[in-house]
């Protein structure tokens, strides 16, 4: 969240050498979120089919109140996995972005790197 408020600083408008460095942060730590975010995937998919099968085998309830269940049991963690989902997506486009306008500075000679 620094690394995004620090492109978004007058520096990070006017300096490439600053946006540069920046955008090489950010596209970093998005990618070390994107990894995090494999290892929640995987783990709120095995636990709610864990949760479901203790539910339908181990309790013996039906197969739509098990499902309901184990939804509601992981549907915290669905949040948190949305909610980084959202700052992956937005931090890549403030690359994106940020590229454009490193582009447009150089191509223009402001600044130096």
């Amino acid at each position: 969240m620094k690394t995004r408020s620090a492109l978004r600083s007058k520096q990070g408008v006017y300096d490439p050498g600053f946006i540069s460095e920046q955008m090489q942060r950010l596209a970093q730590y998005t990618g070390a979120i994107e990894e995090h975010l494999a290892v929640l995937e995987e783990q709120i998919e095995v636990d709610e089919m864990n949760k479901f099968i203790n539910y339908t085998h181990g309790q013996g309830k039906s197969v739509n109140q098990a499902e309901t269940l184990a939804k509601q049991e992981v549907g915290s963690l669905k949040g948190e996995i949305a909610k980084l989902k959202r700052y992956v997506n937005s931090s890549w486009q403030i690359v994106g972005v940020a590229q454009s306008r490193f582009n447009h500075l150089q191509k223009n000679n402001v600044g130096q790197i």
